[in-house]
């Protein structure tokens, strides 16, 4: 017995499925193996040899198992009984029936005068097949549809033939992947699958994305996809993949799908969604025990020896990339157009937000009790996002003096 099947030509699109649902395109002198089926497109066909010589040729548009029935490299003896070729269809009968044919063929004729059986012979039910071709061949015929049950089949060659198992293939879930922003509102994802003997009614959800990667919608942004799900190819088209808030990363939908004929693919496939990061400004804020405002006052706290006035506060610097250093630039901008348009003072900021304001003491004596000044300065993270400090400035209430200037005097006398 063999198990192999040899292809000596083949023209236009031509693929082999084997038993566990791997496609493969045929070439002359590629090897079919028994238990694999051969698809033939539009356009195309092929010649399969067995060992014993013989030759199969399957026309377009067909779907055929190589079964051991026609891999079998030991034929019918030409002695055995004949029938009609009518009859064909009637073994046919009973394989597309699920009949075992080895119990429903008789081992010798039973002549003209036996019964009729179920599957509509002439014969005691049916007798082993053999085909005497004057031309040694004849040619294949198409089905009436991929998924009818092949009525005719051709060995060139031998003289004899064989029953072709009609079977449904196994539909096949189709891989998909896409990309998309993690700030994008939704990004589309499609489940979709073949099937080259019938049509995808179904598709089924068997994982989905973890809730820190987002959620999976229909079409509508509203109904959630859930597990075990059963969609309509309508609705699988057109899922709504929302991102989690910064989360960027690859994420997979694992799903299956159905053919008319309730065949479920045999190897689920993956949706990849592929969510590119995006470069997220950093966030400056006033956190607990921070302050962005500051106030000094006239001859109050004044340190020493440097007799100057101090305030000094925190800000906080956040980004939401993990990529990315959160930290503030030491460069600070006056404000020029903040109520003081003239710099009094200085302040500055390290890396961390800690801010110092300092101005002497001295350079605000001018102010009276009741006057300020209000000065504003620009702080930056180092990638350019920024905020403001304020500080205020007050006077105080200075004591008149009296002084004996050139001239004056604060002495007197008199005889």
């Amino acid at each position: 017995m063999s198990s192999q099947a040899i292809v000596v030509a083949v023209k236009g699109p031509v693929f082999v499925i084997d038993k566990n649902g791997a496609k493969r395109a045929l070439h002359t002198g590629d090897v079919v193996n028994v238990n694999e089926t051969i698809v033939t497109e539009n356009g195309g066909t092929i010649n399969l040899q067995m060992a014993d010589g013989r030759q199969m040729q399957i026309g377009d548009q067909q779907v055929v198992r190589m079964t051991q029935n026609l891999a079998d490299d030991v034929p019918p003896e030409a002695g055995d009984s004949a029938l009609e070729t009518a009859s064909v269809s009637a073994v046919l009968k009973a394989v597309a029936e699920g009949k075992d044919i080895g119990e429903v063929l008789e081992a010798t004729a039973a002549g003209g005068n036996a019964p009729t059986s179920s599957y509509g012979n002439s014969f005691v039910n049916l007798l082993p097949i053999v085909l005497e071709l004057t031309n040694n061949a004849y040619d294949y015929q198409a089905a009436p549809s991929a998924s009818a049950p092949i009525e005719t089949f051709t060995f060139i060659g031998a003289g004899t033939t064989s029953v072709v198992e009609p079977i449904n293939v196994a539909p096949l879930a189709t891989p998909y992947s896409v990309n998309g922003l993690e700030d994008a509102s939704s990004i589309v994802v499609d489940l979709t699958g073949t099937d080259v003997d019938g049509v995808i009614t179904s598709i089924s959800i068997l994982s989905l994305p973890s809730a820190d990667q987002g959620v999976l919608y229909l079409s509508d942004g509203v109904t959630l996809v859930t597990i075990d799900m059963l969609l309509t190819p309508e609705q699988a088209v057109g899922l709504l993949f929302v991102p989690s808030l910064n989360y960027n990363g690859i994420v997979t939908v694992s799903f299956n799908v159905t053919d008319n004929q309730g065949l479920m693919s045999v190897e689920p496939a993956n949706a990849v969604i592929i969510v590119t990061p995006v470069d997220d400004p950093s966030e400056i804020t006033v956190g607990e025990g921070d302050t962005d405002t500051g106030e000094v006052t006239e001859d109050v706290d004044v340190t020493v020896p440097a007799e100057t006035l101090v305030a000094t506060g925190t800000l906080t610097v956040t980004d939401a990339d993990t990529s990315d250093t959160a930290a503030f630039d030491t460069d600070v901008v006056f404000n020029s157009g903040a109520s003081s348009t003239t710099a009094l003072g200085s302040l500055s900021i390290d890396s961390t937000g800690a801010w110092t304001y300092t101005v002497d003491n001295s350079a605000v004596q001018y102010l009276d009790a009741g006057e300020s000044e209000t000065l504003v300065y620009t702080v930056s993270a180092t990638d350019g996002t920024t905020h403001e400090i304020t500080i205020t400035v007050n006077g105080a209430e200075d004591p008149s003096e009296i002084t004996v200037g050139e001239g004056d005097t604060d002495t007197g006398e008199v005889t």
